[in-house]
């Protein structure tokens, strides 16, 4: 059974360097569950969680290829069951609205996060098409097929693992139920272990988010 469409999309403005990632994750969560201080203890918990040098995530997106990402290691802190799925691992013709990979996972997802080398950004369906819900611009109309077509990474969220599509297999990574609803603060970072019982061990490709000045003294929305 499809879920449920958002009965309204959540937005914060950014007004901090680099936080674009923790406004896309509560975007996606539906209300300002993290601050930045949980943002960065939850990074520092998820350095941990992979066997990273403590610090690691606060400065860069670990991409750990058919493994947990920061963000299904968020929303799973937060206390929710969605998982993420970072689509590039798993389909066969990149860029491509017509692969079979994409046309599966797009049905049955209920949120996106989009990103490139220096932005974040939450995309949500409605009842009139997908939305793009960026910390820097707003909320605005955008198609799941374009940022897909154009290269950018794409990690698919789904409500939970039973809704994962058929072709990601049996093996996907999932988290211990323990840690979920643990936000970390940024003192904060035990040292979790995988499903198995062994410290998470995931091949990092380090993508930087560069800092750039905040123009924007408004307040936060929502």
């Amino acid at each position: 059974m499809a879920s449920a469409l958002p009965l309204a999309i959540y937005w914060e403005r950014q007004l901090l360097p680099d936080s674009c990632r923790m406004h896309a994750v509560n975007a996606i969560l539906g209300g300002p569950t993290y601050t930045w201080e949980t943002f960065l203890g939850t990074c520092d918990a998820y350095d941990a969680f992979c066997g990273l040098s403590l610090g690691t995530s606060r400065q860069h997106y670990v991409n750990p290829g058919r493994g947990v990402t920061l963000f299904g290691f968020a929303l799973h802190c937060a206390g929710s069951r969605s998982v993420t799925l970072p689509l590039a691992m798993y389909a066969r013709s990149r860029c491509d609205p017509k692969t079979p990979e994409f046309l599966v996972a797009a049905r049955g997802c209920t949120g996106a996060f989009v990103y490139s080398s220096e932005h974040v950004w939450a995309m949500r369906p409605t009842s009139r098409g997908w939305v793009r819900i960026d910390s820097l611009t707003g909320v605005a109309a955008e198609s799941l097929e374009s940022v897909w077509r154009d290269g950018l990474c794409v990690e698919l969220v789904f409500d939970n693992p039973s809704q994962l599509p058929q072709f990601v297999g049996q093996e996907y990574p999932t988290l211990d139920s323990p840690v979920r609803g643990t936000i970390m603060r940024k003192e904060s970072a035990p040292a979790f272990r995988s499903p198995r019982g062994k410290p998470g061990q995931m091949h990092a490709v380090a993508r930087r988010f560069p800092h750039r000045p905040n123009h924007e003294q408004t307040l936060p929305c929502g």
